[in-house]
């Protein structure tokens, strides 16, 4: 798959196009293919390697994939996975707890982050309610 990821802190352009694996679910996981994310102020932080973010990668990103928001159909689920079903569109913030991981096709998550996209919200804007739309 393909995701957008950071070896180093530094600036924008140091933010690389990469082929990856893709992530393979546990036992109490859910596979997202992501259709939209946003752009949040933490993301820029953590490319600079803001002195907070460095808590969780001293000398190199801790999250070296970005992105914390996103909507996007279910994948997989796994079998200790209730409540929601292949397929689905939902809408999540990966952020708590800190996950990250949204500049990529694929994201894996923990069911309890995740809700059912409510129907009449364009994509786009549900992208970005999570955080960035809280943050603005």
């Amino acid at each position: 798959m393909k995701a957008i990821v950071l070896k180093k802190y530094g600036s924008t352009n140091d933010l690389e196009l990469t082929e990856i694996p893709k992530p393979v679910i546990g036992d109490d996981e859910v596979l997202i293919r992501l259709l939209y994310t946003s752009l949040n102020a933490a993301d820029l932080d953590f490319v600079h390697g803001h002195p907070l973010i460095r808590f969780t990668g001293l000398r190199k990103p801790g999250f070296p994939i970005l992105g914390s928001d996103l909507v996007g159909i279910i994948d997989e689920n796994w079998r200790d996975v209730t409540g929601f079903e292949v397929g689905e569109l939902v809408w999540a913030d990966t952020s708590n707890p800190a996950a990250y991981g949204t500049f990529a096709e694929y994201v894996k998550v923990k069911p309890a982050i995740i809700q059912k996209l409510p129907a009449g919200i364009p994509l786009p804007d549900a992208a970005c309610l999570p955080t960035a739309a809280i943050v603005a």
